[in-house]
């Protein structure tokens, strides 16, 4: 398979098994590096409000745990590599961003970019690229979007078709008790209690090696580790970004089986050609 695309920039991984990427913001003529978190669980862009020309605009924001009412829509100038790029991101106080030790992080960015952007997530090779070529992937899994935004897939247990969030923003995979019971799944508990953190969130959650498969990739059979929120209701409502879908591939679970997720032709595969 031949697909021409454009490198962007290389991924870093962060020490919390998350990805982020190097950039330069620039403000009043002034520049300023930093990185930002990739993450396909955010449908808008996030930038540390200290960076951003106030628009004028206050709004309400929900996310990152937090409800804010000093937020605003603004438009950021900034460059990843050699790629000039200008947008709308929504500012929020930098307390709220995630942290990463030795590292500036200025922001998130979300499926806003990643999508109108045509982008490429290269697990294999550990790139985010452009894709500007048209293809149907042999042993591909379609992407499809929930209400907001966020990509998803479907995954089979023994009860039908199962979407699920494909979400680099979380580091585990998690599925509600209801969906590890409805999906009719296969699974043994591993008897271990821990806690999930998240972008706003700490929940007591259990864990349990689950069996899936994909009828789009020749029934392909995975078993993964799942974190099984104990306090269910709660949980899902903070960490499942769709009302729809409770469970959560997450970025362990792209990284280690080196996945390509492909949002010009939304598609989640494995070979690609590089340039």
């Amino acid at each position: 398979m031949n697909i021409k695309h454009i490198k962007i920039a290389p991924i870093i991984d962060t020490q919390d098994g998350l990805s982020m990427i190097e950039a330069c913001v620039t403000k009043k003529g002034k520049r300023f590096k930093g990185y930002f978190y990739i993450d396909t669980g955010s449908s808008i862009s996030i930038i540390d409000i200290n960076l951003a020309l106030y628009s004028g605009e206050t709004t309400a924001f929900s996310a990152l745990g937090a409800n804010e009412n000093n937020s605003y829509r603004t438009i950021v100038d900034f460059k990843i590599g050699v790629n000039s790029y200008k947008m709308n991101f929504h500012a929020v106080k930098k307390e709220l961003l995630p942290k990463e030790k030795g590292k500036i992080v200025i922001g998130i960015l979300g499926m806003d970019f990643l999508k109108n952007n045509l982008c490429i997530i290269d697990f294999k090779h550990n790139a985010l690229y452009k894709c500007t070529y048209k293809v149907d992937p042999k042993d591909s899994m379609r992407i499809e979007y929930d209400e907001s935004g966020i990509p998803t897939i479907t995954i089979n247990g023994g009860n039908g078709p199962q979407p699920c969030l494909i979400d680099t923003g979380s580091d585990p995979n998690i599925m509600s008790q209801a969906a590890l019971a409805n999906g009719n799944f296969t699974f043994s508990l591993t008897n271990k209690i821990d806690t999930l953190y998240g972008l706003g969130y700490k929940i007591k959650s259990t864990s349990a090696v689950v069996c899936f498969f994909s009828e789009e990739i020749g029934d392909t059979h995975f078993e993964e580790e799942f974190q099984i929120p104990m306090e269910e209701a709660n949980a899902m409502l903070n960490i499942g970004k769709s009302k729809n879908v409770e469970i959560i591939l997450g970025s362990s679970f792209m990284k280690r089986k080196k996945w390509i997720l492909d949002f010009m032709n939304n598609k989640i595969y494995k070979n690609m050609s590089t340039s």
